[in-house]
């Protein structure tokens, strides 16, 4: 196989191509170095630290609410009930449980309850 002819087409190709501008030389840049010791990076917020027995699992505050596991996830996921993550398990606080409980549950007056409630 004859490679002159790639070769001669490199060429070609390298004469045709315009020229880079080379970069021109600049002068140094000063730097000024602050005389003053900077500030230490502000600490990473302390984790509030809280018994145990004030946090509930999913299925602990279903239980207390009387609802089932996934009704309590739902209102995790809509923000009903504030919770975190602790691992892959859902915790809530004591507080967020009580809360719960207290609102009115919607679902109680319903109209087919109202409906065929006796008089």
């Amino acid at each position: 196989m004859n490679l002159d002819f790639l070769k001669d087409l490199a060429e070609k190709s390298a004469l045709n191509r315009p020229a880079t501008p080379k970069p021109e030389a600049t002068a140094p840049v000063a730097v000024s170095v602050p005389t003053e010791i900077a500030e230490p990076p502000p600490k990473k917020r302390e984790p509030v630290k809280r018994d145990p027995r004030d946090l509930y699992t999913t299925k602990q505050a279903a239980s207390l609410l009387g609802v089932q596991v996934n009704a309590v996830q739902k209102m995790i996921q809509n923000g009903t009930i504030p919770a975190s993550r602790l691992g892959r398990a859902w915790v809530i606080t004591r507080e967020a449980v009580f809360a719960a409980k207290a609102r009115p549950d919607k679902r109680k007056y319903h109209w087919r309850k109202q409906r065929n409630a006796q008089p």
